[in-house]
């Protein structure tokens, strides 16, 4: 039999053991290393209230995936009017230092996502600025 004592060091043990085994599986990519930059464009042409509401789109939000498109990051500090444009966190850096992916989505007024692009490379391991290449072109028939 284990004396008392002995039991209690090893019940304390083995919390503290799986206490620091405990594995968070949220994807979350922020940081303080890289500032991104991106842009898009509707019909090739850059948009407008008008553009974007022919084409019903009213927020663009830029994705930021693991480097196995596993999973994903977004906030509010990723989402913007279609008629922005474009963005620039500059002077904020909002990205740790890592290897990622990037899609832009394309929501209509609704909340129904209307578009969105593939994935592409976000190579932020070393860079402090990232420009989000390619930028998207939503098409629109209207």
């Amino acid at each position: 039999m284990i004396p008392r004592t002995a039991r209690r060091g090893i019940a304390v043990l083995a919390s503290l053991l799986l206490a620091s085994c405990v594995i968070d599986p949220r994807f979350d990519p922020r940081g303080n290393d890289v500032s991104l930059e991106g842009s898009w464009t509707i019909n090739a042409q850059p948009p407008t209230d008008e553009t974007c509401a022919m084409a019903g789109i009213a927020v663009v939000e830029l994705r930021i995936l693991d480097d196995a498109d596993d999973d994903f990051y977004t906030d509010e500090e990723f989402r913007f009017p279609c008629a922005q444009a474009s963005f620039d966190t500059r002077p904020d850096e909002v990205l740790d230092f890592d290897l990622y992916r990037a899609v832009f989505f394309a929501y209509s007024a609704d909340g129904r996502v209307s578009s969105e692009t593939e994935a592409s490379i976000l190579d932020a391991a070393t860079e402090t600025h990232i420009v989000v290449t390619p930028a998207p072109d939503f098409v629109s028939d209207n």
